[in-house]
């Protein structure tokens, strides 16, 4: 039959890479498909690609897609870079074992198969989900993602969800599955022609716009710094960093004077910043009177570590702040790590989650949502309902920790892909990139590429959005519930 290898390593070595090359930073979108189209066509029809091979090709995509998070381990020597590659292959193992074992219940127990191939892919679908909670979240990469440079289909997320969008990606897996089986090569062929349309499309221009702009057009001028400091596991020299910080600000507000606030990245200080008044009045004295910077760093309260977004006007007070609701699993946390084993590995301490669930009040009464590095690729209900009841959402991140390979790119990807899903203007900034500023149609307006050190002027149009972030994931979730129960209950009464 068509597409049947007759070796199962050939199958997973050719599906593995294929999928590889479909997600960021390649994204040839077609390519996703064909490999889910071997993997499932010869684990159906194939003897010798069984369900072991199904695990193993789990478990090579998410490890390999997410091998970056080692790369934080580095600096840190031997030691740390295996503890780093052992906690991502626990993961990616786990993960794979949830995959296959969704796959191995339908496989067993389904008889009908017309209803097998279609439970089977969107099996992916609902792992894709279960990931915004497991360990604390960490839905990276969703199958959508594989459309996020096409304007048309990356819409599709605003109307549908993210999750909407992967189910449409599955079923088209299992569509195509179906006209392989019963013989429609030709459908099949024009079916992928259409795929491949779609991939050639992202490549046209489209012209860019922003939406919902109010009439009496105020405009928040904002002004990003890109540093590229990279990060390391041990230290970093705070004073070199402000001076590096001083010097860019002072460069580019003598450039754009008029600009109303300045964006420095997650732990651009990376201290306990809370407690230095001096540093703080040593920070404000770079700004006047009608300007505030935002940036990132830390804060210990009541013996607990915060990743915090801080609000600083041009006297070194703190005016507002946001503690990191959605920590990094391994990057900021490590589950079951107590205090003596935290000394032995001289990891410090645990982070601590925040609770506020505050926006920011800017000047020219703009409101923006705050977000810190991972929060960014969470359903809204996963941080806070009226994220999208503000003008803009401000994302600080410290992508360097994860070296200058795809990490920081599959990050940038995905930040996009749920700033479209809620409909938001996304402004992003980071130590060594990518640092953005990307409108509601997930269109990059300006940037700073991955590796340079610069800043950005933009001005931000007041938007009147009034309304709460549409969460698509109960939706989702109780629509894929729905199909498993109904072609369950067909399937029993069938057989």
């Amino acid at each position: 039959m068509f597409l049947i290898i007759r070796s199962p390593i050939l199958v997973l070595i050719i599906a593995t890479l294929l999928y590889l090359a479909s997600i960021p930073p390649f994204l040839i979108s077609p390519f996703y498909y064909i490999s889910f189209l071997l993997i499932f066509i010869n684990f159906l029809k194939n003897k010798n690609f069984n369900l072991k091979f199904i695990f193993l090709f789990f478990l090579l995509i998410y490890f390999f897609s997410l091998s970056w998070i080692a790369e934080s381990f580095y600096t840190g020597g031997l030691i740390y870079t295996l503890l780093g590659y052992l906690m991502v292959f626990l993961l990616s193992a786990f993960l794979a074992f949830l995959n296959s074992l969704l796959i191995f219940f339908f496989n067993f127990y389904l008889s009908n198969k017309i209803i097998k191939i279609i439970l089977i892919p969107l099996s992916i679908v609902l792992i894709e989900i279960l990931k915004e909670f497991l360990f604390g979240g960490f839905p990276w990469n969703p199958s959508a993602i594989i459309w996020i440079d096409n304007f048309y289909l990356n819409k599709i997320s605003s109307i549908i969800g993210i999750y909407g969008t992967s189910i449409l990606v599955h079923l088209t897996i299992s569509i195509s599955i179906i006209l392989i089986e019963y013989k429609k090569k030709f459908h099949f062929f024009i079916l992928m022609l259409f795929i491949f349309f779609l991939y050639f499309v992202s490549f046209l221009p489209v012209k860019s716009f922003e939406s919902n702009i109010d009439n009496d057009k105020k405009q928040l001028s904002i002004l990003i710094i890109q540093s590229n400091i990279k990060q390391s596991l041990r230290s970093n020299s705070v004073i070199d960093n402000l001076k590096t910080y001083e010097e860019l600000t002072k460069k580019a507000l003598a450039e754009f004077p008029s600009s109303d606030i300045v964006i420095w990245p997650e732990g651009s200080i990376n201290i306990d910043l809370n407690n230095k008044k001096p540093l703080l009045k040593r920070i404000g004295n770079i700004i006047n009177s009608n300007q505030k910077i935002i940036m990132g760093s830390n804060a210990i309260q009541n013996s607990k570590l915060y990743n915090r977004m801080y609000v600083i006007n041009n006297k070194g007070v703190i005016e507002q702040f946001y503690d990191k609701q959605k920590l990094v699993l391994f990057g900021e946390y490590v589950p079951i790590v107590n205090t003596y084993i935290s000394k032995f590995l001289e990891i410090g301490m645990n982070f601590s989650k925040g609770t506020n669930k505050k926006k920011l009040q800017l000047p020219k009464n703009f409101v923006a949502s705050p977000m810190i590095c991972f929060e960014s690729i969470f359903d809204s209900s996963q941080i806070h309902s009226e994220i999208c009841n503000s003008d803009l959402i401000i994302q600080i991140s410290n992508d360097s920790w994860f070296g200058d390979k795809y990490g920081p790119i599959q990050h940038f990807k995905n930040s996009i892909l749920r700033s479209s899903e809620k409909n938001m203007t996304l402004v992003r900034s980071t130590p060594s990139g990518i640092t953005a500023v990307i409108n509601p149609n997930a269109q990059i307006l300006k940037s700073i590429p991955q590796g340079d050190q610069g800043y950005i002027n933009f001005k931000i149009h007041k938007t009147f959005n009034e309304k709460k972030c549409s969460s698509f994931i109960l939706f989702n979730l109780f629509f894929l519930i729905l199909i498993f129960t109904s072609g369950l209950i067909y399937d029993r009464s069938r057989s």
